[in-house]
């Protein structure tokens, strides 16, 4: 994800599909940590965005 960054890539999590086993640290990442790098979307709104059926 870093290398992705620095690189310019505009980078995704779908959040809806990844998970930690640390319920505190999952909700850490995906509130705080992740969202400084990439967007944090979910399934539906991916498939939306990209015209998936």
């Amino acid at each position: 994800m870093r290398e992705a960054t620095g690189r310019d890539y505009r980078l995704l999590v779908l959040g809806d599909v990844c998970a930690d086993p640390d319920p505190q640290l999952h909700r850490t990442l995906m509130d705080a940590v992740l969202p400084m790098q990439a967007d944090i979307v979910d399934t539906a709104a991916f498939e939306a965005a990209v015209g998936a059926p």
